[in-house]
């Protein structure tokens, strides 16, 4: 008795189905993410000394560096400026790199 009150809905909606329109969607262009436009160019990555930033793109057009007390848990952040992106260092490694 129970399966005749859900077979007759299943029985209506069963033509609607049928009958769905297919809907397609536009292609989309993948946005370019910054860990993208780092791999295309080259840029310092995380762990480079300092020297080695600097043999490699030349001396930055501005430093700014953490001012504060320095201990462990808080070490010394510099950021090297370079116009098109800038460099931010712990200590003497490279942290992170930004794009503008």
């Amino acid at each position: 008795m129970n399966m005749h009150h859900y077979l007759l809905p299943l029985l209506v909606c069963l033509p609607l189905q049928l009958q769905a329109e297919t809907i397609t969607l536009p292609q989309t262009v993948p946005l370019q993410t910054s860990a993208t436009i780092q791999s295309q160019q080259h840029y310092p990555q995380r762990g480079m000394t300092m020297k080695q930033v600097k043999s490699l793109y030349g001396a930055p057009q501005k430093i700014r560096v953490s001012k504060g007390k320095v201990k462990k848990l808080w070490p010394r952040i510099t950021e090297w400026n370079y116009g098109s992106f800038s460099v931010y260092f712990e200590k003497h490694l490279v942290l992170h790199t930004v794009v503008r």
